[in-house]
């Protein structure tokens, strides 16, 4: 498996993805509206050009909705800082999961999802590798 984190800026631009501003971020200043802007930017992006990046990369589906968990859960954790945890993210989060169990037929890579969730990346090898500076 190969995940869209070191590479998604790059990803973002040739597939032509220019980030916008996606939500309104009352009480937050500018460098904080644009963190979490930016990382629900990536999860959007991953969601809107699916056929785009299985056509143009050797990513499969399975490495996008991977990614997206990542990402979405990325912007959920900043998000939940500045406003208090949202029953409506996890859902969202949860509904993700559901979507990988199914593709993947009940062979879901839980070390990856736990490392994701917990923010300790050595919990799988994947991450660790996505996660290494180039």
């Amino acid at each position: 498996m190969k995940l869209m984190i070191k590479n998604i800026a790059t990803l973002m631009e040739q597939c032509g993805y220019h980030p916008i501003d996606l939500v309104e971020t009352p009480g937050l200043d500018d460098s904080e509206h644009d963190a979490v802007n930016g990382l629900l930017n990536k999860y959007c992006f991953l969601n809107a050009r699916v056929s785009d990046i299985l056509k143009m990369t050797s990513h499969s589906m399975e490495d996008i909705l991977y990614s997206k968990y990542y990402w979405f859960d990325q912007y959920k954790k900043l998000a939940e800082t500045y406003t208090g945890e949202d029953p409506e993210l996890e859902h969202i989060q949860f509904q993700m999961m559901e979507q990988i169990m199914e593709l993947s037929k009940g062979r879901v890579d839980w070390d990856l999802l736990e490392a994701i969730e917990e923010s300790k990346p050595w919990l799988s090898p994947t991450l660790v590798e996505e996660l290494q500076p180039e």
